[in-house]
């Protein structure tokens, strides 16, 4: 399997972790690295913050690694009691925390045009993640 891993700050967690990996490139002044993990390739794109950024890094994976899964490495649901370090989980919802219309049409802040609440569902498919690893776990917000 080839994965693609999305880094927008902790790129020294992953280096910890992998101790052995090799720097490729960095097209647009994002550094790509590739680690070897028995029959899985990880090409981790260290994008700095923001959606646009990570959007970019994703499709740069896609297309030049032909990654099969993207992970997004970071950190999430940090207001929450349920987060602990080093948890791994999967997200089954987003907000577009940019996106506003709220002058333009009767939409809350966040809220996309054609959706009834401001959190847009991630895939089904991501949701089954103990097909990924025993150690994912799906995070359900509270909100």
């Amino acid at each position: 399997m080839t994965i693609g891993l999305i880094v927008a700050i902790e790129l020294d967690a992953i280096f910890d972790y992998y101790s052995e990996y090799e720097e490729l490139e960095s097209p647009a002044g994002y550094d790509v690295y590739r680690i070897n993990k028995g029959d899985t390739v990880i090409y981790a794109i260290h994008t700095g913050m923001g959606e646009a950024a990570s959007a970019a890094g994703v499709q740069y994976l896609i297309t030049k690694y032909g990654v099969e899964l993207i992970l997004n490495f970071g950190v999430v649901g940090g207001l929450t009691g349920d987060m602990k370090k080093q948890r791994v989980c999967v997200v089954d919802r987003v907000v577009h925390y940019r996106y506003d219309c709220t002058e333009f049409m009767d939409l809350k802040l966040g809220q996309v045009d054609g959706h009834d609440s401001i959190f847009l569902k991630t895939d089904k498919t991501a949701n089954s993640s103990s097909d990924i690893s025993p150690f994912i776990s799906p995070f359900i917000s509270p909100i």
